[in-house]
Parts: C-alpha cells; sequence; structure tokens
C-alpha cells in the first residue's frame, strides 16, 4: 500500500493517459488531449493505442480492456478482447439530459417527471456497467495464457448510487450534474453518500482480489489504484486556492506481486511509475524512475496545469 500516493493529473483522460504509457505528458501532447475531450468527448488516443498493451501483446500477452460508464477511458480498440455489457442508450440519455439542462423547457413545460425518468435510466445504466465489470473479471482466471487486463471502475467516483450494502440509489440531482462547488450541493451528503459507496466498493473489490488470487492459472500481478481522489470540497474553476487539493490527488495505490518482494515500491509511488517497477521487475527493463509530481487543472483554464506541491 503506498500511503503517500498522488495522482499525477487531477482528471481521468489525463491521470490514465500518463499512467499507461508511463510517462508524463509533454506539453503539445498535454493540449491534444485536453482538446480532445473538450471538443470531442471521446476518449485519449493514447489510451487506446498505449504502450503497457503494446509491450506486452509484442511478447506474447493476450490484451483484455472492460467497459467504462464513460467517455475518458471507453474502449482501448486495439485489445484483443473487449468486454462490454452492451447496454443501449446512455449516450442518448445523457444527450436529453444535457438538452434539459441547457433550456428553460423544464421549469416552463414543467417537464421534471421526464428530465427525472431520463436520470433514474442513466442511473441504472451506470449500475448496471460497474457490476458487468467486477463480476466478468472473474472470467479472466480460465484464461491459459499470459494476459493484462485493465479495468477503469466508475467507483467510489461520483454518481453515488450504491449504499453501503449496495443496494441501489438513485440520486434526486440530474445525471450529469455529480459536484459539490460546482453544482451548489451540501458538502456533508456528498461525503456521507461518497463513504456508503466506498464501504460497498470496499467488499465487492476485495472479494474481487481474492476470487483472482484463489482461482488464477498463475498468481497474477494485481494493481488497485484510483486515477485520481474524491472532490467534495474542490472549486474545478479555481485555480488559485490549492487548500482543497490533498483531497483530489491523494489516491489509494495498492500492488500484490506473486513473490510478494515490493523492494523495489516506495510510500510516495505514483501511477506514472507503476509500471515502470513492474517492467522492470519481471521483464528485466532498465526504465528510469521517474520524480512523483502531481498536476492540477481548473476548468476556467483547461489548457493550463499548476503543479500541487505535497506537504505532509
Amino acid at each position: 500500500m503506498a500511503d503517500k500516493s498522488y495522482t499525477n493529473y487531477s482528471r481521468t483522460y489525463l491521470s490514465l493517459a500518463s499512467s499507461l504509457n508511463y510517462e508524463y505528458l509533454d506539453p503539445d501532447q498535454y493540449i491534444k488531449e485536453v482538446q480532445g475531450m473538450i471538443n470531442e468527448g471521446t476518449t485519449s488516443p493514447i489510451i487506446k493505442d498505449n504502450k503497457v498493451f503494446k509491450s506486452l501483446k509484442s511478447i506474447g500477452y493476450q490484451t483484455i480492456h472492460f467497459d467504462t460508464p464513460t467517455s475518458s477511458c471507453k474502449k482501448i480498440e486495439k485489445a484483443d478482447i473487449f468486454y462490454t455489457s452492451e447496454v443501449k442508450g446512455q449516450e442518448i440519455n445523457i444527450f436529453k439530459q444535457k438538452l434539459l439542462e441547457t433550456t428553460p423547457l423544464p421549469a416552463i413545460c414543467e417537464l421534471w417527471p421526464q428530465e427525472k425518468n431520463i436520470t433514474k435510466e442513466s442511473y441504472d445504466i451506470h449500475r448496471q456497467k460497474i457490476l458487468f465489470s467486477l463480476e466478468k473479471i472473474k472470467e479472466t482466471t480460465a484464461l491459459d495464457q499470459p494476459f493484462i487486463a485493465f479495468a477503469h471502475i466508475y467507483i467510489p467516483h461520483q454518481p453515488f448510487v450504491f449504499n453501503a450494502q449496495g443496494e441501489e440509489v438513485n440520486p434526486e440531482y440530474p445525471y450529469t450534474r455529480w459536484y459539490t462547488v460546482l453544482d451548489g450541493r451540501d458538502i456533508n451528503e456528498y461525503i456521507e453518500n461518497y463513504l456508503q459507496q466506498l464501504s460497498f466498493a470496499n467488499k465487492a473489490v476485495t472479494e474481487l482480489t481474492n476470487y483472482l488470487l484463489t482461482n488464477s492459472k498463475e498468481p497474477p500481478i494485481i494493481i488497485i489504484q484510483a486515477d485520481h481522489g474524491p472532490a467534495s470540497r474542490i472549486d474545478q474553476f479555481d485555480k488559485e486556492d490549492q487548500t482543497q487539493l490533498k483531497e483530489r490527488q491523494s489516491i489509494l495505490n495498492a500492488y500484490y506481486f506473486p513473490d510478494q518482494d515490493y523492494s523495489n515500491l516506495y510510500e510516495s509511488i505514483s501511477p506514472v511509475n507503476s509500471f515502470r517497477v513492474i517492467f522492470n521487475k519481471y521483464f528485466q527493463t532498465n526504465m528510469d524512475i521517474l520524480e512523483d509530481k502531481s498536476y492540477h487543472l481548473s476548468r476556467k483554464k483547461p489548457y493550463e496545469l499548476y503543479e500541487y506541491f505535497i506537504q505532509e
């Protein structure tokens, strides 16, 4: 457990692009990543065609990717196996939701019942995709050849759609409004709902990990890693106030190695170095360990990165 680990980037599409390519984004590539997400909402090209998958595939590994509810990491197109729950209509529901939010129609025409129905459908789809990935990952234990499986599971991330027992929760606010400061919601409500869903996530991931360790044909390497932290207090439009960034930048970063030799890991290792350590240890590469840095960006100036200086 890397107890002092921080994300390298505070937004998903940058964090995963960095960790799956075991390097920081250069300025030109960073601009391309941000432009792609703002203008198109598409999956990052360097997530789709990442170095981790390419490196392992070149030495005979099968590559596996699991569907995610968001466009930040929708599909690694060159994966040998792509698991999807094949839920239809999510994109349409979210489009309808955003359309309603940007017009006066809900207030003028009293369309809240329709809006609420669209939101309920979106939460159902979101919940189904999470449960699908948690269950389907178990099927990898039946594979004979070496493989890498990557799943970006949207939990305990908002929206909060599970309580501590794993029972469904359907928030009263629209599907696309997830934050507190940004959307004017109560911070205490966010924290309580986050903890409820976190409790379920802990149980689900522990059960999954135990299953993999018990049933895998070969002892697996397992990484359980967040792309960023929660966002109960952070103002995503404010770059100047870094007082609340520790919550956003802090992450869970846990590793399991079959030989349980963790001498090359350290308590502040960040995702950019995860595969550098693993490739050096298991595939005799000689990659440098990079300085662990953590960057934040605001929605006000999305093309600018600000380094978060970690203070313990």
